[in-house]
């Protein structure tokens, strides 16, 4: 995966680039700008701060945007979401699935 992943985070920070991994509970932080992320399982917060990018998550405990142009989805669930980016959504819906294969 580009960017910086361990145990407990998974960072993104090349722009352009494509991840699809396993979230594994972990906290999810995209800086980088028109990434797409899919991210299959639970995750805890997820935050994504770049531009025009697409993150997908299977479930979230805690949506943050703070970014420009970007869109994240999350397959079921409730997450808190708390939007202070401009022209960004969250919806339900997207292709990761909430169980890690």
């Amino acid at each position: 995966m580009d960017g910086v992943s361990n145990d407990d985070v998974i960072v993104v920070v090349d722009d352009g680039v494509e991840v699809h991994e396993d979230c594994a509970n972990r906290e999810v932080v995209v800086k980088a700008d028109d990434a797409v992320v899919i991210l299959d399982g639970a995750c805890g917060l997820v935050r994504a701060t770049g531009r025009n990018s697409v993150v997908e998550v299977g479930t979230a405990e805690k949506i943050v945007l703070v970014g420009v142009d970007n869109q994240v989805s999350f397959a079921t669930g409730d997450p808190e979401v708390i939007n202070h980016g401009r022209n960004t959504t969250v919806s339900e819906g997207g292709t990761a699935t909430p169980e890690a294969e």
